[in-house]
């Protein structure tokens, strides 16, 4: 089932969906609250072979700021770089060690929520608390407002600030 998944988002991504001209152009995967079901690891895992044959760009969901690492093991088990996924979600988690283990992993590309939910925190308070978990000379976090539908983005650049 994997490599047939794989087969399918590798030729959306080089010829179009469903015969038509339209190429893919991302594949998004994600996963469920606090686990990875195994249907959401066969398509990661097929997401990663077809990203390793065209390139493709991947973005990752989390739900509710969690398995983030778990969806990075699995990427980097079919040889993967994590700095090649952009994850969404995961900036809720204001966790130091959660931040540590992200930074070092090499993962720099963040997608936070929307300001406009009731349960999200403005970005104002996120961004610092997160340029405070590896300390400054490792890393800067910095916004873009992309309007016209609120997201922020997070991305985290290794260096001195």
């Amino acid at each position: 089932m994997v490599d047939r998944l794989a087969d399918l988002f590798a030729e959306e991504d080089k010829e179009g969906i469903e015969g038509t001209d339209l190429r893919a152009g991302l594949i998004k995967i994600g996963a469920d609250y606090m686990r990875i079901l195994p249907v959401e690891e066969k398509r990661i895992r097929a997401t990663a072979a077809a990203h390793l044959s065209t390139g493709a760009s991947i973005v990752a969901h989390t739900t509710l700021d969690t398995m983030a690492l778990e969806i990075l093991d699995l990427l980097e088990k079919e040889d993967m770089d994590p700095a090649s996924v952009i994850f969404y979600h995961v900036d809720r988690n204001l966790d130091p060690w959660y931040w540590e283990q992200i930074l070092e992993r090499g993962l720099h590309n963040i997608r936070q929520d929307r300001e406009d939910k009731v349960r999200a925190r403005k970005s104002e308070s996120r961004v610092p608390s997160i340029n405070g978990f590896a300390g400054d000379t490792r890393t800067k976090c910095s916004l873009a407002r992309i309007p016209p539908v609120g997201w922020i983005s997070c991305r985290m650049m290794e260096g001195r600030a």
